[in-house]
C-alpha cells in the first residue's frame, strides 16, 4: 500500500510530515510517495501561481530541496518504509526549459538517491506520462521507457538491492494500453485510480495489463486514487488487493470544500 503526494497545509513545514511517520507506519502503512516537482496545491482546480518544483529551469536540484530531500529520504528509511520518489510533474511551475534540462534532473536525482545508499526507494520517473500537456518527449508514452532504462543505467551496480540498480516506472492516469516498450523495460507498473470509477474498473485495467504486449509478471501498483468508499463491501482498495496490486490514496483537496490551497509537497516547505 502506498500514500501518494500527502498535501500539507500553507507554511506547513515538511518536518510535520517527517513527524506522521512512525503513524502512518504503525496503521500498516508501508509507503509514501511524492514528487521534487510537488502536485496540484488545490487539487482538481488547476489553478497554479504557485513555485512548486524543486529545479530550476535548466533542470539543476535547488539547495534547500535536497536538503529535504534527504531528510524525507532518512526518516522513511528509519521507519522502515519505502518512498516512491517521483521526479517530474506536469504542471509545476517553473517549468523545465527543454528536454536536456530533463536529462540533467534525471541523472541528478539518480545520483543523490545512489551516493545516499538508499536501498528502500523506488522511483516513478514521471506522475501521469499519458498527459497531453507534456512537453518532454522523453516523457511522453512513446519515448517514456527511455528515462526509465536511463535512471536504470546510470544506477546500475550502485544499489546493495538484488537488483544491483534503483528500480524504475512511471505512472499513466488514462486506461489506454501501456506502451510495450514500456512494459519491457520498467521494473514495475504504475497505474492510476483516479479515472477508475468503480472496482469492477479497477479489476478489468489490472487484467488489460497483464495481458498487454510487453508484460514481463512486474508487480503492479497504484499509487494515486481518489475513490475511496471503505465502507462500501466492495470498493478500488479491495480490488486492487484482490488483483495483488498495491494500492495507494491520493488524498487531494476540491474547490468547493473552499478551504485555504494545501502545498502538495513535502519538499516545498
Amino acid at each position: 500500500m502506498g500514500l501518494a503526494r500527502r498535501p500539507l497545509g500553507p507554511g506547513t513545514q515538511h518536518s510535520e510530515f517527517i513527524a506522521a511517520l512512525p503513524l502512518y507506519r504503525s496503521h500498516g502503512l508501508t509507503s509514501v510517495a511524492f514528487n521534487v516537482q510537488g502536485g496540484s496545491p488545490m487539487g482538481y482546480g488547476w489553478n497554479q501561481p504557485w513555485h512548486t518544483s524543486g529545479y530550476t529551469p535548466d533542470g539543476r536540484l535547488l539547495p534547500d530541496y535536497k536538503s529535504r530531500l534527504l531528510r524525507v529520504l532518512d526518516a522513511v528509511d528509519a521507519n522502515g518504509m519505502v518512498a516512491v520518489l517521483g521526479y517530474f510533474y506536469v504542471s509545476a511551475t517553473p517549468a523545465l526549459a527543454d528536454e536536456a534540462a530533463f536529462l540533467r534532473a534525471t541523472d541528478e536525482i539518480t545520483d543523490i538517491v545512489c551516493d545516499g545508499g538508499y536501498t528502500n526507494v523506488l522511483i516513478e520517473v514521471a506522475n501521469e506520462a499519458d498527459i497531453s500537456r507534456w512537453t518532454a518527449e522523453t516523457i511522453k508514452p512513446a519515448r517514456s521507457h527511455e528515462l526509465v532504462a536511463r535512471v536504470q543505467s546510470r544506477s546500475k551496480g550502485r544499489v546493495k538491492t538484488p537488483a544491483g540498480r534503483l528500480l524504475v516506472s512511471t505512472s499513466f492516469a488514462t486506461p489506454a494500453p501501456i506502451p510495450e516498450r514500456l512494459l519491457q523495460t520498467a521494473d514495475y507498473v504504475l497505474y492510476h485510480g483516479n479515472g477508475l470509477a468503480t472496482p469492477q474498473a479497477v479489476h478489468a485495467r489490472a487484467k488489460q495489463i497483464r495481458t498487454t504486449s510487453g508484460y514481463r509478471g512486474q508487480p503492479l501498483l497504484i499509487n494515486e486514487d481518489d475513490h475511496l468508499d471503505f465502507d462500501q463491501p466492495e470498493n478500488n482498495f479491495l480490488a486492487a488487493v484482490e488483483e495483488y496490486s498495491g494500492w495507494g490514496d491520493f488524498d487531494y483537496r476540491q474547490i468547493r470544500e473552499r478551504l485555504l490551497p494545501v502545498a502538495a509537497s513535502v519538499l516545498g516547505c
